[in-house]
């Protein structure tokens, strides 16, 4: 069986007899060997999982299987990943790729696709070249593997999310996503210096790696932020530093959150503003600061990496700024404290799959003149449905900031905490829609945000449709992420029903 041999056409259809299962598995081996696919029921479930709060309930509420692929493959090459495109593009196979299942706006979960494609066999680190402080890594590598491999050679991962150790690469470029450090370095966007893809007809792309380049489109931009929709990233060169002398952190408490955001703005407008911002509202303050602080005041903490000379410089400005704004600098280890647990993230999955639990994280972008009545609206709405509603500013730039939300509270049972899942997502996601606030900045859209993607972007979504189209005419990729528009102008499907 070769890849013009004829499959029923499995894609998101519901026709899944056993005789054409078994063709298509069939099939697959004969491309890339019996060891790389598997239809294990398990295996192929807990694969097609990921981290969403919503999903983990609904999957509790509805004790049912997800909706998930039936088979699952794990190629072992770029030349196996595209023997797998080509063949399902052209047998009509809806496929959906895979990385390391970090997602929380289900990436993976609730995919109706029939194979589901893992960058698992991707987990090479090709190298390091220490005069352009750039690492070639295979789009499966796990980002605290990349983190010690650069450690050991004395540079530094720039891109440090809170998922580091969980998240691969290839999730990162596919999701446009920033880490902690973003404020100095930038988001993954601004340290991907060349990218590896296999388009979904199994054509293989490689972005060339200049400094920087004036010749056409920056073709990179087709895969950062695409979540798998235009192929599969399989190779990434990512721009390093060399590890700084000194990381040097510090804890600053602000009287009023108006008064925060002016401070952060002003940091993040200057020509020398931290590697890390982090702004607490007052309810998350209580949270981490380390002293005992008045009720409305706000938890700042900064970082800089370089020189102690010059980091002792910085940090001695941005102590006169926040003095000028009536705050002050901390004694104790408040920074410290959250930096060592930054990286603990088991409180999330523990929390949701707990009966009755409600736990989630929505991120938001705003300009710095809607920032705090985005605050005051956001929050506002999420405590008319959840009993605790704390949020913090942790990515700026010259033109604004993210807002991040997280909502906790307790329902009487798994059913009416699902209920108030998806009630949170749609009021607040229509809310920032209606007030014109980024409804998503370093999580990815996914299923639960993907049905307010053309009304977001309704002023270039036909570009979007058309890049898709051009790539993927049949839809073989991740199909029902980045819905297109009905007739009547509205999204296709509901967020509301994910995990439904």
């Amino acid at each position: 069986m070769n890849g013009s041999s004829t499959v029923e056409h499995l894609h998101n259809s519901g026709d899944r007899g056993s005789g054409d299962f078994d063709s298509l598995v069939s099939a697959l081996r004969e491309l890339i060997g019996g060891a790389a696919v598997t239809t294990e029921s398990a295996v192929v479930a807990a694969a097609a999982t990921d981290w969403t709060p919503l999903a983990v309930k609904a999957r509790a509420v509805e004790s049912a299987t997800p909706t998930a692929p039936r088979v699952l493959v794990t190629p072992a090459s770029e030349a196996d990943i595209a023997r797998v495109l080509r063949w399902a593009t052209a047998n009509r196979v809806g496929v959906q790729v895979v990385g390391g299942r970090s997602s929380v706006v289900a990436g993976i979960s609730g995919s109706p696709a029939v194979v589901l494609l893992s960058t698992g066999g991707l987990r090479e680190i090709v190298g390091l070249e220490p005069t352009d402080a750039v690492v070639s890594v295979g789009a499966g590598v796990n980002g605290g593997q990349l983190e010690d491999y650069l450690s050991e050679r004395g540079f530094i991962l720039p891109h440090q999310p809170q998922s580091l150790r969980l998240s691969t690469v290839g999730g990162w470029v596919a999701t446009r996503a920033t880490g902690v450090f973003s404020n100095g370095y930038g988001g993954i966007e601004e340290l991907v210096t060349f990218i590896r893809a296999v388009l979904p007809d199994g054509s293989v792309v490689h972005t060339d790696g200049a400094p920087r380049r004036s010749v056409g489109p920056d073709l990179r931009h087709l895969f950062l932020g695409a979540e798998g929709v235009h192929g599969v990233v399989t190779q990434v060169g990512l721009s390093v530093r060399r590890m700084p002398a000194q990381r040097r952190l510090a804890s600053f408490a602000l009287p009023s959150l108006p008064a925060g955001i002016d401070v952060i703005r002003e940091l993040s407008q200057s020509t020398h503003g931290p590697e890390l911002l982090r702004l607490y509202d007052a309810a998350e303050t209580r949270r981490y600061a380390k002293v005992e602080l008045p009720p409305q005041h706000c938890l700042l903490m900064l970082g800089w990496d370089g020189e102690p000379d010059v980091n002792d410089a910085r940090n001695t400005w941005a102590a006169r700024l926040v003095t000028g704004h009536g705050g002050q600098e901390l004694a104790g280890s408040s920074a410290q404290s959250w930096y060592a647990t930054r990286q603990v993230v088991d409180w999330l999955a523990d929390e949701a799959s707990t009966e009755g639990r409600i736990i989630d994280t929505l991120e938001f972008s705003a300009p710095w003149s809607r920032l705090g009545e985005a605050h005051a609206r956001l929050t506002g709405l999420a405590s008319e449905l959840v009993a605790t509603v704390e949020a913090h500013f942790s990515h700026s730039y010259p033109t604004g900031a993210c807002m991040y939300v997280v909502v906790r509270g307790s329902a009487v049972d798994d059913a009416a905490a699902l209920a108030t899942y998806r009630e949170l997502w749609r009021r607040l996601t229509e809310e920032a829609v209606a007030y014109g606030v980024a409804i998503s900045h370093h999580h990815g859209v996914g299923r639960l945000r993907g049905p307010w993607l053309p009304v977001v972007r309704s002023r270039d979504f036909v570009l979007v449709e058309r890049v898709r189209n051009a790539l993927d005419p049949v839809k073989t990729m991740n199909e029902d992420l980045f819905p297109a528009v009905t007739a009547s102008g509205s999204a296709s499907a509901s967020a509301t029903e994910v995990g439904a």
